[in-house]
């Protein structure tokens, strides 16, 4: 049974046999999840420079970062695939690779409550994310059309 969506909402395909579509989340979701990272990502810039007083780069990098994520959340609405997960590739890899050298490095403020919330903000999105493009990618769904395999006749 093929579980596909050619908009944002679901479409049941009784005759294709592809197994792996069930685990796609819909557009929506990964919207929803972008947006939500993005807004904790400006959020933890803010509260930053609301701890220290005089972090004007924390605001930045934390309205820049969220940002581009907002950016791809609305490529992904109108259906920019590509563009959009590499927008927000992008601000994934320097939000969790900033927050994570942080954490690890030990830094003062590496273990606060602050830096876990951008750390499981950034790994809720990377799991929604990624796990929709490795099934997406695998079955030759990211470019636009599904893959014959997907849809042979049974």
């Amino acid at each position: 049974m093929l579980i596909s969506w050619p908009t944002s909402k679901f479409i049941i395909n009784p005759s294709a046999s592809c197994k792996m579509n069930k685990h796609l989340a819909p557009v929506k979701t990964k919207q929803f999840t972008t947006i939500a990272y993005g807004l904790t990502t400006i959020a933890a810039g803010i509260w930053r420079h609301l701890q220290t007083g005089d972090s004007q780069q924390a605001v930045w990098f934390g309205v820049v970062m969220g940002t581009i994520a907002i950016a791809g959340a609305i490529l992904l609405q109108r259906q920019n695939k590509i563009p959009a997960y590499l927008l927000i590739l992008i601000s994934l890899g320097f939000v969790s690779g900033w927050f994570l050298n942080r954490m690890i490095s030990g830094h003062s403020d590496g273990k606060s409550i602050r830096v876990i919330i951008i750390l499981t903000a950034c790994a809720i999105e990377s799991f929604v994310l990624l796990d929709s493009m490795a099934s997406r990618l695998c079955h030759g769904h990211l470019r636009g059309g599904p893959s014959n395999a997907c849809h042979r006749k049974s």
